[in-house]
């Protein structure tokens, strides 16, 4: 059967542009459906970070406003008055009883997070409450009692008995002028508040919400979900489940109503509490799927249109079309400064704009990886150039020593200070060393706070304006690590802290133990570090000192050091407030 010439024309036109539009169109869908959900779990994951600093903060505010409320006079006047008489006949103790009384329903009132206050004795039993019911109850097993009677505590959502709702407590020691623990002061905190605080936060999207559920797999707060269940039975999903197994992430599931969701899950430890942000897939993916339909419409429409326009279709749909196939084929070769020069506003506009976008990233991942490598050749190179320089400077400083045995006057001073810049040059030689190589580990079992104790005798010569407040904790386990490596991480953020106080200031050194993790806080009062520069004190060579004052590799070393120890160094600074450097080492090797 003869074929003529246009039917061919539109046969091989509907071939070449139909067919490879439809590719590249699944392929902008694909890349669209898969740019948004990480751009949704970058919304939902943000979301839980938020909430979870809300209800931290929330948490301090209560806790906060409970150990001002130990303070108060009308407190420390009649709470040892109701810890030691008891009898409600006494008028001194009815007295002090309802002005404390007072105080604790003022505190409910002006404090919107605590629903009740009770004030309990040294042996457990509640002496006052708001809630007067709670009187007379003995609560010396509880957790909140028991750790409250030492430090402010919170115990974390709890049934207290069978029958009743839960709650969340935070209590705080109560102690009498002298010092003297008299019981413990405690304060439910209103579950609603959390709810509301959820409430405030659900910024992501229609059906986007964010919740809490605890370790009973019940729901705390339940903005949009209006099931009228929070606090009475069980809830399950892929996330609620993984969350409470103590695992944070993100992923495409089923929540408890069945809806399918993009769903970021945060295990809180401390608070045995489960964040999770969610929005369902039809509002996350409907940009895509709009676009795959679009992309479908686009497809039938041409077709019909190119039967008829093939001339002006060729123009202005195969040249386009040709143009993002180049691309395509430049970026396969490695060609990352490629760019689509596509200005329409329609899908294939669209996936120009995509495209560019994606390899712009590759090409700013690429230099990444370009930097890093230069970086690796940079310590090389230190290597050798300090190698190099060491032999001079030697002989430099031997000479320099003979002389000086052999002249005096003002010759001698000068060769004193040719000998002091060689020993300062040596200092930058040994550092640059120490950054280009990896440092030989010698572990032993040591004395976190006896090292620190050395560390500040071997700089001593830079404290002599700054005065010295040591808080050790006295029953820290010794630690097995490189006692020389360690000593030097101190010394030179020690030093660096003295510099950081030209006219004097005070030192502060804490030690501490929790979790199986010894943590040293080395804090000064000195100028602090610029909000922009935090980020970089870390890095090879970046120093904020001026010219010749430093090579910046002091806290480059340092890191490393605490990298090889298997532990964590963090930094918190304020302008003109001071510097804190946070060193977290395992106790057990």
């Amino acid at each position: 059967m003869k074929i003529s010439l246009t039917s061919k024309l539109v046969l091989y036109f509907l071939s070449l542009s139909i067919l490879p539009l439809s590719i590249v169109g699944y392929a902008l869908y694909e890349n669209g459906k898969e740019a948004i959900e990480r751009q949704t779990f970058s919304y939902l994951d943000t979301a839980t970070q938020m909430q979870e600093g809300e209800l931290d903060l929330w948490l301090g505010k209560n806790i906060d406003a409970l150990r001002l409320l130990t303070f108060s006079p009308i407190l420390e006047k009649n709470a040892p008055i109701l810890a030691t008489s008891r009898i409600k006949a006494d008028p001194v103790y009815m007295r002090a009883y309802e002005e404390v009384k007072d105080l604790f329903s003022g505190t409910v009132e002006s404090q919107p997070g605590i629903d009740g206050i009770s004030l309990i004795g040294r042996d457990g039993v509640v002496l006052l409450s708001t809630s007067e019911n709670e009187e007379g109850r003995n609560i010396s097993n509880y957790p909140y009692f028991i750790w409250g009677l030492k430090e402010a505590y919170v115990q974390n959502i709890f049934i207290p008995r069978e029958g009743s709702s839960p709650t969340m407590v935070i209590a705080s020691p109560l102690a009498d002028s002298n010092g003297v623990t008299l019981g413990v002061i405690a304060a439910d905190l209103d579950l609603q508040m959390l709810d509301e605080l959820t409430r405030k936060k659900t910024l992501i999207g229609e059906t986007g919400v964010i919740y809490l559920v605890n370790k009973y797999h019940y729901l705390i707060s339940e903005p949009k979900f209006k099931s009228g269940r929070p606090l009475t039975s069980e809830i399950h999903s892929y996330g609620i489940d993984n969350c409470l197994k103590g695992n944070s992430g993100q992923s495409i599931y089923e929540n408890h109503q069945g809806i399918s969701v993009l769903g970021s899950f945060r295990w809180l430890p401390e608070r045995e509490l489960c964040i999770l942000a969610e929005m369902a897939t039809d509002e996350a993916f409907a940009p895509a799927n709009s676009l795959k339909e679009n992309l479908i419409k686009m497809g039938v429409f041409l077709t019909i249109a190119l039967l008829a326009l093939i001339p002006v279709l060729t123009s202005t749909i195969t040249k386009p079309i040709m143009e993002l196939v180049e691309g395509v084929k430049e970026v396969g070769k490695g060609n990352l400064r490629y760019r689509f020069n596509v200005k329409s506003k329609d899908e294939i506009g669209e996936l120009a704009a995509a495209f560019n976008s994606m390899v712009k990233s590759l090409e700013e991942s690429q230099r990444q990886l370009v930097q890093s490598e230069k970086l690796a050749s940079l310590g090389q190179l230190a290597a050798g150039v300090a190698h190099e320089i060491n032999n001079p400077l030697t002989n430099i400083s031997n000479n320099a020593q003979m002389l000086m045995r052999e002249v005096n006057g003002k010759y001698a001073k000068r060769l004193e200070v040719i000998e002091e810049n060689v020993q300062r040059a040596s200092r930058i030689v040994r550092n640059l060393l120490d950054f280009s190589r990896a440092p030989e580990f010698h572990p032993e079992y040591i004395d976190v706070n006896l090292l620190l104790d050395r560390s500040l005798e071997l700089t001593k010569h830079e404290l002599k304006k700054v005065k010295v407040v040591k808080d050790y904790d006295k029953q820290l386990p010794e630690i097995l690590a490189d006692p020389i490596q360690l000593q030097q991480v101190f010394v030179n953020i020690i030093t660096n802290a003295c510099q950081a106080m030209p006219n004097g200031g005070t030192l502060t050194l804490v030690t501490r133990f929790y979790r199986n993790i010894v943590e040293i806080r080395i804090a000064d009062t000195g100028v602090g570090i610029r909000k922009e520069d935090l980020s970089r004190i870390f890095d090879p060579f970046f120093t904020t000192r001026k010219v010749g004052r430093g090579t910046g590799l002091g806290l480059s070393i340092s890191y490393k050091i605490v990298d090889a120890h298997k532990g964590k160094i963090e930094v918190e600074s304020e302008v003109n407030k001071g510097t804190i450097f946070i060193i977290k080492l395992p106790a057990e090797g």
